[in-house]
């Protein structure tokens, strides 16, 4: 409603589970294309269309994709790819407000439970300075204490490569890598990856 009413040149959506989920299904009703997982955009001024730039071939490259038709142009941006960084107060920013009723009669969706996590969610790898990395040469999840005990004695936490969540050792939040989460920590160590 709010994109036909304003009709954005674009609209980046978090790279998170539920900005996944969401875009693409967002995009096509709006009859555009969404790109997914960028960790750059660029901005070309003279065809307004945005270059998301994202890895692709197993991250051996990078891929530049444009939606050069069709607005508004959708995309999804890899968290902890842009840092937030204070510039100062702007002096004219004009705040919309905007109220979207809907009827939940009408969603196609029901929701039958909801499961939390079994951690504490105090896991957020993007934000870390210290991560211990384990990868697939790390044998199995007996093993994974005595990382955690390293993460702790540094200050950090335990992330890890695919195979690690594909074995159900790491939970898909301290998954690192083209999957999972950009990280731009002040220390990593790794253990076990190639």
């Amino acid at each position: 409603v709010l994109c036909q009413k304003y009709n954005p040149s674009a609209v980046f959506v978090g790279g998170t589970t539920n900005g996944r989920d969401f875009a693409p299904r967002f995009a096509a009703r709006l009859n555009t294309g969404c790109t997914s997982d960028a960790i750059q955009v660029v901005y070309n001024p003279e065809s307004g269309d945005i270059e998301f730039i994202e890895p692709a071939v197993g991250g051996k490259m990078m891929a530049v994709i444009t939606v050069p038709v069709l607005r508004p142009q959708v995309g999804t941006i890899r968290p902890g790819t842009f840092k937030y960084e204070p510039t100062g107060e702007k002096a004219n920013v004009e705040i919309i407000h905007e109220t979207v009723n809907f009827d939940p009669a009408q969603s196609r969706t029901k929701l039958l439970k909801f499961v939390p996590e079994a951690d504490d969610g105090s896991v957020n790898l993007a934000e870390e300075d210290v991560i211990v990395c384990i990868g697939n040469g790390v044998t199995g999840a007996e093993k994974l204490p005595k990382y955690q005990e390293l993460a702790e004695l540094l200050g950090g936490k335990v992330g890890g490569t695919r195979p690690m969540f594909d074995r159900g050792i790491l939970p898909f939040k301290q998954m690192i890598g083209q999957s999972g989460v950009v990280v731009k920590p002040k220390l990593i160590i790794s253990f076990g990856v190639s």
